[in-house]
């Protein structure tokens, strides 16, 4: 009897330890999540027709400075009658440029390929909603540069679809890559960058 009552009270300690371990690596995993999420991504945007917008002439002189966390919004244009306005691409001066694939090393929870979202239908989304395309997507930081900006590289027209750590940061684009190979021969590189402005 006083052995079954030892036993007992062992396997009482032992579960009781067990439930603070689950319950301290649920905190830790979702504390990582948060600041993951909060670092990273945002909520993907709603968007009705199009998330592509362009930036008016009105507030290049916010986005040259490049006010990151200022709390002005950047007035946009809808497509419908972008069509119709004038435009010039604006130099916005040099970026520091890098990149970024879809895989879980560049996305971590995000990636269509990490562990928690095997066996689901989850697929892969930009910050604005959008699913990145090699080509298109650049990530940027939404204070200074808003989700559809038309941004020009070298000659190519991308557009801003999304964000993350290093994009967060002032003077840095992450352009999208289909492949981590890819990202890697990119490495790092410093480019002027020009944006469409409507007048």
């Amino acid at each position: 009897m006083k052995n079954l009552k030892r036993n007992l009270l062992a396997l009482l300690i032992c579960g009781i330890g067990l439930l603070i371990t689950v319950y301290g690596l649920s905190k830790s995993v979702q504390g990582e999540l948060d600041s993951v999420g909060a670092a990273s991504r945002t909520e993907p945007i709603r968007v009705q027709h199009t998330p592509y917008v362009s930036v008016r002439a009105a507030d290049m002189a916010y986005l040259s400075a490049g006010s990151a966390g200022a709390s002005r919004s950047v007035e946009t244009v809808d497509n419908a009658v972008e069509s119709e306005l004038e435009y010039e691409w604006v130099s916005l001066g040099e970026y520091t440029l890098l990149a970024y694939c879809p895989c879980k090393l560049c996305c971590g929870i995000w990636s269509a390929e990490h562990p928690s979202r095997r066996g689901t239908d989850f697929v892969q989304r930009t910050a604005s909603g959008t699913i990145p395309e090699a080509g298109r997507t650049i990530a940027v930081n939404p204070a200074v540069m808003p989700y559809g900006t038309e941004v020009m590289i070298d000659g190519h027209v991308y557009i801003a679809e999304d964000t993350g750590g290093a994009a967060r940061r002032a003077r840095i684009i992450d352009i999208f890559m289909e492949c981590h190979q890819s990202a890697l021969e990119f490495g790092r590189q410093r480019a002027e960058i020009f944006i469409k402005v409507y007048e």
